[in-house]
């Protein structure tokens, strides 16, 4: 169908072995395709509760995908974006799916106006401390570094708590425009 010929195609881009998002298994298990579809919906509707919408999103666009190359353009977008934070996105937490997921959400949300990937360089430094502070032992916590982990601990896939770290990221991302 149409919608999963679009996440097929953006889940070939190079970006996701570049930055080892997704292990060899779990491509052989299509799970990096079921992934993007993931972060694509959020483009068409917003961020959802774990993967419990995909199949009406999969049932929806199956045929017909009206705004489909707009979606698929606004994705490229927005992997571009992060490809200018990718060698910092490599080899930190954001590697870990519900992470991932905010950050592109977040990404998602700085990029709705401009018809130009947002170059995420000038965040790295700061995406880098929250990073080293979410290393540390969870009881030396505090403030926006606590409420983050918290998002993480009590379920990374609930709808609240990838809405909270969303919101955590493009505060971030923003403050260091």
């Amino acid at each position: 169908g149409e919608f999963v010929e679009a996440v097929e195609s953006l889940a070939s881009n190079v970006f996701w072995e570049d930055i080892g998002l997704f292990t060899r298994h779990e491509s052989q298990r299509m799970k990096d395709v079921e992934f993007v579809s993931e972060l694509f919906v959020i483009l068409i509707d917003g961020v959802q509760d774990g993967q419990k919408t995909l199949d009406k999103f999969y049932a929806d666009y199956d045929v017909v995908f009206p705004k489909k190359a707009r979606y698929v353009s606004k994705f490229k977008q927005v992997i571009n974006s992060l490809k200018t934070a990718q060698s910092f996105l490599a080899d930190s937490r954001f590697k870990k799916k519900g992470d991932f997921y905010a950050l592109f959400s977040a990404v998602a949300e700085i990029n709705a106006e401009p018809k130009k990937p947002v170059n995420l360089s000038f965040a790295e430094n700061a995406l880098r401390r929250l990073d080293n502070e979410l290393s540390k032992a969870p009881d030396t916590f505090t403030g926006q570094i606590l409420r983050y982990y918290n998002t993480v601990a009590e379920g990374p896939n609930k709808l609240s708590k990838r809405k909270e770290r969303t919101e955590i990221l493009r505060g971030i991302l923003s403050q260091t425009k």
